[in-house]
């Protein structure tokens, strides 16, 4: 039973390494462990990609954002 519990904790360092890597290999700009194709706030400043389109700001820029409808950080 024990070498059943042994491998599965091995199965689940595998997995979360392999994860870790995937997202590497395939970018996560925020570095917070999700792949950029399926992050919803690409660039880690807190705005949701959709909402950062929506106002004409770029996903992938955490120095650039809306205050009240105000663009800081430029294009």
């Amino acid at each position: 039973m024990r070498w059943l519990l042994a491998l599965l904790l091995l199965l689940t360092f595998v997995t979360i390494g392999s994860l870790k890597l995937t997202a590497k290999k395939i970018g996560d700009k925020d570095k917070d462990g999700i792949p950029n194709a399926i992050d919803e706030d690409i660039d880690g400043d807190g705005v949701p990609n959709i909402i950062e389109t929506q106002h004409g700001t770029d996903p992938f820029n955490p120095m650039q954002y809306l205050i009240e409808d105000t663009l800081i950080g430029g294009g």
